[in-house]
């Protein structure tokens, strides 16, 4: 190292020890010269549950993405069960991961136009003067198949009922088993009158429930019921086939040496497969995210088919609940459309006119996608979420792009760009969420099984961004008010030639030579189990606490403090060109440093 670079790393070091009692701090840029800093407080996880909800489009194009997701699910789970296996083997012991999964489908409501078109206005007959949605070219609304039992099916009396119901024993093909629903009465429901906003604007024929037209795949739901609108959309319920629980327990007491063929586990898997073909009857309107926020909600507020797990709630309870107290939640969606999430109103929500909802007109509707990365992120545990969606095929992740990746018939593909998705997405990403993207026009067996890797809880710690260096880095022990009460040792450097230990044996050989002397280093990997993952890399974004010094633990109620500086630009540099673009200034203003074209590791700006 040259004496410019070491006269610049000892000053940013000094600066990082004087603040060391902060959490945050910035500099102000000086001319073209900048150096950005950054702390995280992270605390090592101790989080070994996991809540996943599947979100499944169940529209009438995804019968065989459907029966791929339930038979490429030993993936994601063999995933899991190597994590379990490998846990037990560490000395001490850790925990094994248990994890609860439900699942709901994409249909919130239907909001076609009717036949004779309907649309705001005060000159309604039977309702002149009043600003409501109104048929066009007949006083009559088309005949439509009769609805049986809108939502909520269950009732005490009318009053709980809307316009044009009433609270009745005797509704034919109601979901109520022995008690009262809300019946129709006489008038169809697209006769009754919906208030609008705005005179002219479209109003849509608002359907709340499953219609088998004898086509689509009733699944589960039966075709029972054939011609009528009798069994109400989830809108987030959690859904489970017959005779299934509504949310598979993947408890930490499984027998989770036997694999994936322990008899304890294989009737857990197939009942997933089950509950997630949840048939092709579904609205064309497919609203994932919106389904998603409610069905959490609706745990959250002890509203789904199982109870709210208590605050007390430990892993040895016997009590089927969802969701745990401080688990990480991991929401998957799965679909070959965009995203038509909106209010569920005839005259607000979006209108169906076309066949993907991509007018104006329609997107105008739509609620904004941040208002799902503000939900996840805003419940006060950790969060993951994955995307299997019309993409690129063979893509990954930010490699992925929003199009429609097949078509024709026979085609297991899309039917249109998941642009929201892909939104949402970017947006969580950016928050520091875990996220797992790939094409729904591939196998489905790789991307469950990168899912299951964002479903286990990370070993060591894991930083926000990427620091510029490992020499810039502290590792302290912050009290609950953020003072510090130790400092750990400088972090371990990585082998002189990385590429030449390639096995166990020998990481293992190479981390003895540096166990009894470093408290910590980066690693290249999250998951930090076995020898070569947990041996030293350069800097990185995970963190590996080497317990064996014993020198630095963490005390209940502190947590560790990562203070660095970071990378700049954030995706870091490749030469000094790069830094002057994305900073300013000419090129020889800055040096690029700890840029390694063969490791493929990008370096940071400094002032040169």
């Amino acid at each position: 190292m040259d004496r410019r670079r070491v006269s610049i790393l000892a000053a940013s070091l000094a600066l990082l020890f004087a603040a060391g009692g902060c959490q945050d701090y910035n500099f102000n840029p000086v001319g073209h010269c900048l150096i950005q800093p950054g702390t995280k407080r992270v605390t090592l996880s101790d989080v070994s549950t996991a809540d996943v909800l599947f979100v499944v489009d169940d529209s009438g194009s995804m019968a065989s993405e459907q029966a791929s997701l339930g038979a490429n699910f030993s993936q994601f789970l063999d995933v899991l069960v190597t994590a379990n296996q490998q846990r037990a083997s560490q000395i001490p012991p850790l925990e094994a991961i248990d994890f609860h999964i439900a699942v709901t489908s994409t249909s919130n409501f239907y909001n076609p136009t009717t036949l004779h078109g309907s649309i705001c206005s005060t000159s309604c007959p039977g309702a002149s003067g009043s600003k409501v949605c109104c048929l066009q070219g007949t006083a009559s609304p088309p005949a439509d198949p009769p609805l049986v039992s809108p939502q909520p099916p269950l009732c005490g009396d009318d009053s709980e009922c809307a316009a044009g119901y009433s609270c009745r024993s005797d509704c034919q093909g109601s979901l109520s088993v022995g008690g009262n629903a809300c019946c129709l009465d006489a008038a169809p429901h697209a006769a009754q009158r919906i208030a609008c906003a705005t005179v002219g604007e479209p109003c849509g024929d608002l359907d709340q429930h499953y219609y088998y037209d004898g086509v689509c795949d009733p699944s589960y739901i039966g075709p029972a019921n054939q011609g009528l609108r009798a069994i109400h959309y989830p809108q987030g319920d959690f859904m489970a086939a017959p005779g299934n629980d509504k949310v598979i327990h993947f408890t930490k007491g499984l027998g989770w040496a036997g694999g994936t063929s322990d008899p304890t586990i294989t009737p857990l898997s197939a009942d997933f497969s089950q509950n997630v073909d949840v048939g092709t009857c579904g609205s064309p309107q497919e609203q994932g995210l919106e389904a998603a926020r409610l069905a959490v909600a609706k745990a959250l507020d002890g509203d789904q088919a199982l109870p709210k797990c208590p605050s007390d709630w430990t892993p040895a309870s016997t009590l089927k609940c969802w969701p745990h107290p401080k688990a990480k939640l991991v929401v998957v969606w799965v679909t070959d459309e965009n995203d038509s999430s909106s209010p569920t109103s005839a005259s607000t929500g979006v209108v169906a006119t076309t066949p993907d909802n991509s007018s104006s007109e329609e997107v105008a509707r739509k609620y904004e996608v941040a208002r799902f990365a503000d939900y996840f992120t805003s419940l006060g545990r950790p969060v993951g979420a994955a995307f299997i969606a019309s993409a690129n095929v063979g893509c990954v992740d930010v490699d992925c792009n929003p199009q429609v990746c097949c078509s024709g018939p026979g085609c297991s593909g899309s039917e249109a760009a998941p642009t929201r998705y892909f939104e949402l997405a970017s947006q969580l990403r950016a928050r520091g969420v875990d996220v797992v993207v790939g094409s729904i026009c591939d196998s489905f067996g790789t991307t469950l099984g990168r899912i299951g890797e964002i479903v286990k809880p990370p070993t060591g710690l894991v930083l926000p961004t990427q620091p510029a260096a490992s020499d810039v880095t502290i590792l302290r022990i912050a009290r609950p008010d953020g003072t510090t009460r130790k400092t750990c040792s400088r972090p371990a450097p990585p082998p002189a030639d990385p590429s030449s230990i390639t096995t166990d044996p020998q990481a293992q050989a190479y981390i003895d030579t540096v166990s009894a002397t470093y408290d910590w280093w980066f690693t290249a990997d999250r998951e930090q189990i076995t020898p070569l993952q947990k041996l030293p890399t350069a800097s990185s974004q995970f963190v590996f606490i080497n317990h064996l010094t014993g020198n630095c633990e963490a005390n209940p109620g502190e947590t560790y403090s990562a203070d660095y500086l970071g990378q700049l630009p954030p995706g870091g540099c490749d030469n000094e060109n790069d830094c002057a673009d994305a900073l300013g200034g000419s090129p020889s203003q800055w040096n690029c440093e700890g840029e390694d074209a063969l490791a493929g590791r990008k370096g940071t700006c400094l002032c040169n």
